[in-house]
């Protein structure tokens, strides 16, 4: 069994021994590690995962390994949703053996909207608004925006503006929109709440007037069963898949006020 020590500050130095170790149709080794969605951001969940991609980069560089090893942290709700395992290892935050470097982040040459070429400046990225139910899915919210900005394989940029407010209506409204203006889609997290998510159906009403295109994500036990917010069609809602996610995003960029703009303007 592969096994691979930590230290947690103000804990004894521990042993790892990884849930699974898949070798895939291309030979590469894959340490993996499935964890619950309330844990993903824990010390020891994060001391377990920097463990690991410290020995994936130290075995990718040793010249003796001839093997090739990854290591993706998938959350339940990734696994849940994933049919295959090309669909967990996206799903999941993935490290693997590059070409250029031992250890890299697959967000290093990989980004949404342009699957086919490596962009070397992240106002390239495009931004999403994230729409969801503060009250039912704050920690996926959360869990989803970290897995975008740093760890997808499809990275995009997300602005975490979506909460509650205290704010008159029409203050309220008037900041939402002067934020979605500056995106160029709304994501939002379908969750099992979603008929009485008022501000995700508020937001969404927002971004029609502002020619957003919009897609949905299913999470927190969510599925293709599940009750939809009024003015998001079933068709634009896919499970958490980095792959599926990438694909709609593609389409967004030639959808409602993007197909007026050359790129990611």
């Amino acid at each position: 069994m592969l096994k691979e020590g930590w230290e947690v500050a103000g804990v004894a130095q521990r042993t790892y021994e990884p849930d699974f170790i898949v070798i895939d149709d291309e030979g590469t080794h894959w340490i993996v590690e499935g964890q619950a969605d309330t844990e993903m951001t824990s010390a020891v969940v994060l001391a377990r995962r920097d463990a690991a991609k410290a020995w994936v980069s130290a075995v990718n560089a040793d010249p003796d390994v001839q093997d090739r090893w990854g290591y993706p942290l998938a959350s339940e709700s990734v696994i849940a949703n994933s049919t295959t395992w090309n669909a967990l290892r996206d799903g999941a935050q993935t490290y693997q053996w590059e070409e250029s470097t031992a250890l890299s982040a697959r967000i290093d040459t990989v980004q949404i909207g342009d699957t086919s070429t490596a962009r070397s400046s992240p106002m390239a990225l495009p931004r999403g608004f994230v729409s969801f139910d503060f009250d039912h899915d704050s920690t996926h919210k959360i869990l989803f925006a970290g897995q975008a900005k740093k760890d997808s394989p499809t990275p995009f940029a997300v602005e975490d503006w979506s909460s509650k407010s205290a704010l008159p209506e029409r203050e309220w409204e008037a900041a939402i929109k002067e934020k979605m203006a500056k995106c160029h889609m709304l994501v939002v997290l379908v969750g099992t709440h979603m008929a009485t998510a008022t501000g995700v159906r508020r937001e969404i009403e927002f971004a029609n007037d502002l020619s957003l295109p919009r897609f949905g994500v299913y999470v927190n036990g969510a599925d293709a069963s599940s009750t939809l917010p009024s003015g998001l069609p079933r068709n634009a809602c896919v499970p958490w898949n980095w792959a599926r996610i990438a694909a709609m995003v593609d389409k967004c960029e030639s959808l409602g006020k993007n197909a007026r703009v050359t790129g990611w303007a």
